[in-house]
């Protein structure tokens, strides 16, 4: 477990509890089937519960901390700004007469939710360099 939430970490990507226990009884499931099975280990068989509890004492035992992460300030392309009203007045004058322009306005639905916070070990100060999800679909109105 702690393997992988270093690579996950190495490779920038969040991780929160529920994926960490999501993990954790997959782990547990592989294991259980590599295992050979007797009737005694049948009969003294403890299920593994990937609860809170088990979490918070993973996250003791093995030095990591939740940290919230800092998204990034969203920047606008300036350059393509200032470009767009000449090409955009090019447009008008090639055919549309006054009644043919009307107000638009866009937004962005953003349909993959990124985490807030991640593990991190505790000699980390900070998980920088994570990017929010660009995953979006943009309308025009």
């Amino acid at each position: 477990m702690v393997f992988w939430i270093e690579d996950l970490q190495s490779k920038r990507i969040l991780i929160d509890g529920k994926h960490t226990k999501e993990k954790a009884l997959r782990i547990y499931n592989q294991l259980q089937e590599l295992e050979p099975s007797t009737s005694l280990q049948a009969t003294k068989k403890l299920a593994f519960n990937a609860n809170e509890g088990w979490l918070t004492g993973f996250i003791k035992r093995h030095a990591f901390h939740n940290v919230k992460i800092k998204e990034e300030v969203a920047s606008a392309d300036e350059n393509a700004a200032k470009t767009i009203p000449d090409k955009l007045a090019k447009i008008v004058e090639e055919g549309y007469t006054p009644e043919q322009i009307f107000n638009a306005d866009e937004t962005g639905l953003f349909w993959k939710k990124m985490l807030e916070r991640t593990y991190i070990a505790k000699s980390e100060k900070s998980a920088g360099g994570f990017k929010a999800a660009k995953d979006r679909v943009t309308f025009l109105l």
